[in-house]
């Protein structure tokens, strides 16, 4: 009973501290994803990205893959002040924002809206963001039968470039797919696939190494949002897209919900109980994986091992 009065209390005090907000403060305008695409390609941008999971973070939580470190919410608010980067965050603040997504998406950022819609008021005091949601285009979307436009947008970032893969351990962006086929050189930095804050300082220092024409494509998780600012920082372009392989491979399949790719990690189908595994074309040839294995440069996952 005492519960559910405060649970009630809570949200009424929610409910009016964010009519205050949207009363008295501005609020960020969010450029649609192929706004987002554009100004990438036509400025060799960079892109941190900030979701539910920065956001928790950077509010002292920790997620499944991602233990709360104070330095690593530090980073965050760092990094979502840079200047150097196109900072990317949710497509929220406007109620049109919600009429393309299904329901399950909608109620999921409206509770995140209401949760932390004075943070982002506080933090980004209104300006023009990119869109978060750049590689998530296609599980969150209702009419899911018009996003094969927006693969071969994303496709043009990284036409005839070197692309390096900073990416967690069997995150295999790419692998038995086409998604980067039209690049011009692969190479791969993996990183383990949780707590990859841990050995931050060791990723970027081999990220550097690197030549500064590379094109850095990041899935790591909140890692790849700080690495993203810090890499922009030094003269590199990085790309924080996080998801947009298995976003990919749904959208090759025509899934309707998140789904198991054979052979890539997924923490999001790992929570979601009830998900099928699905092998039809997610079995990994052994072609493509030894193409994999040719390409990784640098492998920090034993390293991390060795010191954690």
């Amino acid at each position: 009973m005492i519960n559910r009065i405060l649970f009630k209390l809570r949200t009424i005090y929610i409910k009016i501290k964010n009519k205050f907000i949207y009363a008295f403060l501005p609020l960020p305008h969010v450029l649609s994803i192929e706004e987002t695409i554009r100004r990438i390609t036509k400025d060799n941008l960079s892109i941190c990205r900030f979701g539910d999971g920065e956001m928790e973070l950077m509010h002292g939580l920790s997620l499944n893959f991602q233990k709360h470190e104070p330095e690593l919410a530090l980073r965050l608010r760092q990094a979502i002040l840079s200047k150097k980067c196109l900072v990317c965050i949710p497509d929220i603040f406007s109620e049109k924002s919600f009429d393309s997504i299904t329901e399950n998406s909608k109620t999921f950022w409206l509770n995140h809206r209401n949760i932390y819609l004075s943070s982002y008021a506080m933090l980004l005091k209104g300006g023009t963001y990119g869109n978060a949601h750049i590689s998530r285009f296609y599980i969150r979307y209702k009419d899911k039968t018009s996003r094969g436009s927006m693969v071969e947008l994303l496709k043009t970032i990284w036409e005839g470039r070197d692309i390096t893969f900073i990416e967690g351990e069997e995150s295999r962006l790419g692998v038995g797919n086409d998604l980067f086929d039209n690049a011009r050189r692969i190479q791969r930095i993996l990183c383990p696939k949780t707590d990859a804050f841990n050995i931050y300082q060791q990723i970027l220092n081999h990220a550097i190494k690197m030549p500064v024409s590379s094109l850095f494509i990041l899935a790591l998780g909140p890692t790849a949002t700080c690495l993203a600012a810090d890499l922009a920082e030094r003269g590199f372009q990085a790309l924080d897209l996080g998801h947009v392989d298995l976003e990919y491979e749904y959208f090759l399949r025509k899934s309707e919900n998140v789904i198991y790719i054979a052979g890539k990690h997924c923490n999001e189908a790992a929570i979601v109980s009830s998900t099928p595994q699905i092998s039809s074309r997610g079995n990994i040839k052994q072609e493509d994986e030894q193409k994999y294995r040719s390409q990784i440069v640098v492998n920090l996952c034993d390293v991390y091992n060795s010191e954690y």
